[in-house]
């Protein structure tokens, strides 16, 4: 006696190959998702790689900025040195050149004196 609600051959053999269209193309998107996944992974390492030799050149700029910002700094120091040195010295001639005109008005000055003395007597 076949019962009328169990499936045919033909039934099954229908719904085994539903199983295996669907089991392919599970096994298609495991394969994409697969490829998908390397790609990225791939990716990944390579955003990684480059990230990384970011931040060496990063450091590199910096330690290179600091290196002339000290340098900067030095030639800042030397620079007012030699502008304060200048300053003295320009100072020491402008006091000694007014000394001699002080001494040379002073000459004159005695000059003239001895010339009305002299042009007196």
């Amino acid at each position: 006696m076949v019962d009328e609600q169990e499936p045919t051959r033909g039934e099954l053999a229908r719904t085994m190959r539903r199983f295996e269209d669907a089991l392919s193309e599970i096994r298609a998107d495991i394969k994409a998702f697969a490829t998908t996944w390397s790609s990225q992974a791939a990716a990944a390492s390579v955003l990684t790689l480059r990230v990384e030799a970011l931040e060496a050149w990063k450091g590199d700029i910096t330690r290179e900025f600091d290196q002339q910002d000290k340098r900067l700094d030095a030639a800042e120091r030397d620079l007012f040195a030699r502008q304060d040195a200048y300053e003295r010295e320009n100072e020491r001639r402008r006091q000694t050149s007014g000394r001699i005109s002080i001494g040379i008005a002073a000459v004159g000055a005695v000059v003239a004196i001895v010339a009305l003395i002299l042009k007196l007597n």
